[in-house]
């Protein structure tokens, strides 16, 4: 049995936040990984589309 999609909101101010992190200077990778997955999620990919695509 498959779990259900997990569904986040995330306040725009947030997403362009996490974006700027993105654009912007040297990052620890974990913090870069985290940032696109919640952005994904954001956008309403699921969980193995994610993973497939990092």
């Amino acid at each position: 049995m498959a779990r259900p999609a997990l569904r986040i909101r995330v306040a725009p101010k947030d997403q362009k936040d996490w974006g700027n992190l993105l654009r912007g200077g040297i990052q620890q990778v974990r913090v870069t990984l985290r940032a696109l997955t919640l952005l994904r999620l954001a956008e309403g990919m699921t969980a193995p589309q994610i993973a497939s695509l990092l």
